[in-house]
């Protein structure tokens, strides 16, 4: 009976071993892919914030449908020209900062023939979420200074039978339903607001980070599962010469 098991033991652990170590290695190169692909944003990144900063009707010729368009001019550094429709004001949801919840706060920005949303910056969630955090919003002509980033996304696994908004506060940026809201033309980018910029109705910016961390980590987790898988693999061999 201890032999036959032996004999189909050993093959099945065979085949699990290998099983287990490939896993491991497609993991690793996997996290190789999503280094190469992290290392194109950071260059690209760099790339954009080293050229000079844009004057927004420079702009002019961008349509909101060009996507190659958007990819082109996200993350420059902008200049922006014009006055808050702080009647408009969003309340873009679930925005974790330092661990904290709250909301981005995005006022629409008439510019000459066309509107930009703005992201003044992070708020904490108040006592209630029935009741929005009070906030105040320069009037007049005002020169904002940012970097264009594309609209927040859909969270993952959103589903389209979901409601986006709720009144004011809204779960993503639907572009789409957004240019609905006004009578101009809504610009496709979004301009976030300078950390540096005061007098300007802007709250708590820390924009996310673009840099070699990015890549770093991913390389880290490929070198781990690389790692994981010789060590499993010598672990199988020695298991199957004792079980000889």
């Amino acid at each position: 009976m201890s032999n036959t098991r032996k004999i189909i033991g050993r093959p099945l652990l065979m085949v699990l071993a290998v099983v287990i170590c490939l896993s491991m290695l497609r993991l690793g190169v996997w996290q190789l892919d999503r280094a190469a692909q992290k290392q194109q944003i950071v260059s690209h990144f760099q790339a954009q914030t080293s050229l000079p900063a844009l004057k927004f009707d420079e702009t002019s010729a961008i349509s909101g449908q060009a996507d190659e368009n958007n990819q082109a001019l996200r993350y420059r550094s902008a200049d922006i020209s014009g006055r808050y429709l702080a009647d408009q004001t969003l309340w873009l949801d679930r925005q974790v900062s330092d661990q904290r919840v709250g909301y981005a706060v995005i006022t629409p920005f008439q510019s000459g023939s066309r509107v930009i949303l703005v992201n003044r910056g992070w708020l904490p969630v108040g006592e209630s979420r029935e009741q929005l955090p009070e906030i105040a919003t320069p009037n007049g002509d005002l020169q904002l200074q940012g970097r264009l980033n594309l609209p927040t996304a859909a969270p993952p696994l959103w589903d389209s039978k979901y409601q986006v908004n709720d009144g004011v506060v809204w779960q993503y940026l639907d572009m789409s339903i957004l240019q609905s809201e006004f009578d101009l033309e809504l610009f496709p980018l979004v301009l976030e607001l300078a950390p540096d910029q005061a007098g300007v109705g802007g709250f708590h910016r820390a924009w996310q980070r673009i840099d070699d961390q990015w890549v770093n980590r991913h390389k880290a987790y490929a070198l781990q599962w690389f790692a994981l898988a010789v060590a499993f693999f010598i672990a199988s061999l020695v298991v199957l010469i004792r079980t000889r």
